[in-house]
């Protein structure tokens, strides 16, 4: 798929008025467990991402008309991963959960049983989409990326601790001089290409 086509799928998604494929609301209620559904669309988008499901068959369409074509498969891929499978597989744990309920002889009427089946299915389904999410990352090597993110992340934010304990005037001075370590290495870079212009 196009990473444009992506975007555009996951922006028309993220709308929540369904074009291809209505949510079932006999499977999908409005619980609170259901906003681990997001991750799992997540999940199905990095998916897409990496997966190379190019429709060359209509290579012979306008850029455009393409484009639309590939922003339409991508939101009906979507659309039966987030409507379909995730309310069938939510469906399915709240029942198990209910009727684990019943087996333990939980009043039916009672408030600690609807907080409880509440709470395990939250949790359940945030456990569920966070494997799937995992699962892609892993697949599509996403781990070695943030291997590298990661510990950048923890210099910048040790670099940005360190600037915020000085004073005023010590920042304005540091600004300073990573400015004209910058503009030294502006200035290298410069005469190193035009050297190697007078070279050729």
């Amino acid at each position: 798929m196009h990473k444009l086509a992506i975007i555009l799928a996951l922006v028309l998604y993220l709308n929540q008025k369904p074009i291809f494929i209505e949510t079932p609301l006999e499977l999908c209620s409005n619980a609170l467990h259901l906003q681990a559904r997001w991750i799992f669309i997540l999940a199905t988008t990095c998916l897409l991402w990496q997966m190379d499901l190019r429709l060359r068959q209509l290579h012979f369409l306008p850029v455009r008309a393409h484009l639309a074509v590939e922003t339409g498969v991508s939101l009906m891929l979507m659309e039966l991963s987030g409507n379909v499978i995730w309310c069938s597989m939510d469906s399915n744990v709240s029942l198990v959960i209910h009727l684990l309920c019943n087996f333990l002889f939980m009043p039916a009427a009672s408030v600690w049983r609807e907080l409880l089946e509440t709470l395990c299915c939250w949790l359940s389904t945030m456990v569920l989409s966070i494997v799937a999410l995992n699962r892609v990352l892993l697949a599509a090597h996403f781990d070695h990326h943030l291997t590298r993110i990661v510990p950048f992340l923890h210099t910048f934010w040790l670099g940005f601790r360190g600037f915020l304990t000085l004073n005023p005037v010590q920042q304005r001075n540091l600004i300073r001089i990573i400015q004209m370590q910058r503009q030294r290495r502006r200035q290298t870079m410069a005469s190193a290409v035009g050297g190697n212009v007078a070279i050729q």
